[in-house]
């Protein structure tokens, strides 16, 4: 789990953009850092009118901000990740640990996701793709189960193992393909050289040797998450 707190600190305490003040500032570092400190200041209700100071930018570093933007208006933040870990530690649940994780991180709306799955992978790096595959999986399984999400109310991991039972009973085919689709994506673009060795990695690898097509490695992968 430390891996997956250090991913989720890296956006959500929201990349230090590092400015060369002087002459040679651009009016996008500007921007950057006028977004970065609206972040530093903002809670989710109000973080998206920090997403202006970003219009027109297409940079790396203006994605990543728009990737943190997305997740903190979804109430995501470093220690409400401490506290879900803290719940799944003190379980006497024996399922995937990763459960509580991706509880935290589904989200409450749809159009959000979509949002944020373009900011996330835009930026480039592969942690924030990881993590925003993650959180379609967990948002697709809850959506389907019909747990209502907000904000302040995330599923923890007790609730998120009730999900999985319920979804591996009786998984549609849109379910099994948007699964293994998002594992796929995590595999080829995150899971290399020391990651591959993290829980994420080892449990979607798993999966992934289970079949070719989206649909089979999904459905190995609830399995998974239901062992």
């Amino acid at each position: 789990m430390k891996m997956i707190m250090k991913i989720i600190k890296r956006p959500i305490a929201f990349v230090v953009i590092l400015l060369v003040l002087g002459g040679c500032e651009t009016e996008e570092q500007r921007d950057l850092f006028r977004a970065q400190q609206c972040i530093n200041q903002s809670s989710s209700s109000n973080v998206e009118n920090c997403r202006s100071y970003l219009s027109g930018h297409a940079s790396k570093e203006a994605y990543v901000l728009q990737c943190s933007i997305d997740f903190l208006k979804q109430g995501v933040t470093a220690s409400r990740m401490a506290t879900a870990i803290e719940k799944r530690d003190s379980s006497t649940t024996n399922k995937n640990s990763l459960l509580g994780m991706m509880g935290m991180i589904s989200f409450s709306d749809q159009q959000d996701l979509i949002s944020a799955e373009r900011n996330c992978s835009l930026c480039g790096y592969s942690s924030y793709t990881m993590l925003i595959k993650m959180a379609k999986i967990s948002t697709t399984l809850v959506v389907d189960q019909g747990v209502p999400v907000t904000v302040d109310n995330k599923p923890d991991q007790k609730k998120m193992e009730e999900v999985v039972a319920a979804v591996v009973a009786s998984p549609t085919s849109e379910i099994k393909e948007t699964v293994g689709a998002a594992a796929q994506t995590i595999q080829t673009s995150y899971c290399t050289a020391e990651n591959a060795t993290s829980k994420v990695c080892t449990t979607i690898a798993e999966s992934i040797s289970a079949g070719d097509s989206n649909e089979e490695i999904g459905q190995k992968l609830l399995a998974l998450f239901n062992k």
